[in-house]
């Protein structure tokens, strides 16, 4: 058998182990429904893109993203939407997963406030004028929230938006990132008008606090009980700590104190903010066997993490909400016009 015969036949049998294994509905990326498209940060980094029109949720099609075994695949579907500026817009989708550890880290949804030329839009909102005087703030991705998951094994996530006044479209983008050998798909995709949410007055309170006589960053961080049970008998909706909790005044290093995600100092605040039923808003270092010695600026756009960030030995310090219902995720805003129990962030 020579060369060639050998890898057709190899082809044929992979073609047909591969619809056997329950593919063989999809089509292409390119004959998904009108206006989508898929991206990638970078084209080495591009994962697998399907669309199946019958394998979404309920029978509906679904957008698919699969990753094979390398690490850092990173791609989207996207789609652009026409908005009015200052008007409220709903977005709705279900998705589900196999094989991706941290959904809430690889699997995001989008919403990008763009003009006709397709920039960024500023905000609306007044910036802080103590210092950057005369800059202008720029109206920041909306991350909608994942709310529940059904029996069927699909996770809803949802969310209401004011468009900026500048704005005149709304792009939207579906990513599995992060996730090697994992899959979503992504259904019920909707964007269009609707009422705005209630509003609600939120309660802030902010720790100004250093542990000191610690020896761990365990110990570091229960120092911080009393102070978040004070704020949460002052009905705080909201405590903000210091930076870098787990590492002052413990004369370490912060390869020596940081930690993976989830870890012990992130999910300890986790329960202290599930007991109290608060958000605490944390900067801890997180340990990541990827990372290089060099020095990161901070919220660069496309890496959806938005850390305070400093790439130190293996570590970084990492800003994190802990939601009194969701545990910790990764935040770069706290703009909390959700209902009580509910968290508005980033994912991280």
């Amino acid at each position: 058998m020579n060369r060639f015969t050998l890898i057709t036949r190899f082809a044929a049998l992979f073609t047909c182990l591969h619809t056997a294994a329950g593919f063989g509905a999809e089509t292409a990326a390119g004959q998904a429904p009108e206006g989508w498209t898929t991206a990638a940060p970078r084209e080495e980094i591009r994962p697998a893109f399907a669309f199946d029109a019958k394998g979404g949720r309920g029978g509906a099609g679904c957008f698919i993203i699969r990753a094979d075994q390398r690490e850092g695949l990173d791609g989207c579907w996207r789609k652009t939407f026409p908005v009015q500026g200052g008007r409220y817009y709903a977005f709705g989708s279900s998705y589900k997963a196999s094989g991706v550890p941290v959904p809430r880290r690889s699997i995001v949804a989008e919403i990008h406030w763009q003009d006709n030329e397709g920039r960024q839009v500023p905000l609306d909102e007044p910036i802080v004028t103590s210092y950057l005087r005369g800059a202008t703030g720029i109206a920041e991705t909306e991350f909608p929230w994942p709310k529940g998951t059904d029996a069927d094994g699909w996770t809803e996530i949802s969310g209401t938006y004011c468009a900026p006044s500048k704005a005149t479209r709304a792009v939207i983008e579906l990513h599995l990132q992060w996730a090697p050998g994992g899959e979503v798909r992504w259904s019920d995709v909707s964007f269009g008008e609707s009422a705005g949410p209630a509003s609600r007055k939120v309660r802030l309170a902010t720790v100004h606090f250093r542990p000191k006589g610690g020896r761990t960053p365990m110990d570091n961080c229960r120092m911080f009980e009393p102070h978040i049970a004070a704020a949460a008998r002052q009905k705080a909706d909201l405590v903000v700590l210091g930076e870098v909790v787990n590492s002052v005044n413990l004369s370490k290093g912060p390869h020596e104190v940081a930690e993976s995600m989830p870890g012990p100092c992130s999910e300890y605040f986790g329960q202290l903010a599930k007991e109290h039923n608060l958000y605490i808003v944390a900067c801890l270092y997180e340990r990541d066997r990827h990372l290089e010695p060099i020095p990161l600026g901070a919220c660069h756009r496309s890496s959806r993490r938005h850390r305070a960030v400093l790439r130190v030995a293996a570590s970084r310090p990492k800003v994190l909400a802990m939601a009194p219902s969701q545990g910790r995720k990764t935040i770069a805003k706290l703009r909390l016009t959700m209902p009580p129990g509910q968290a508005r962030s980033l994912p991280g």
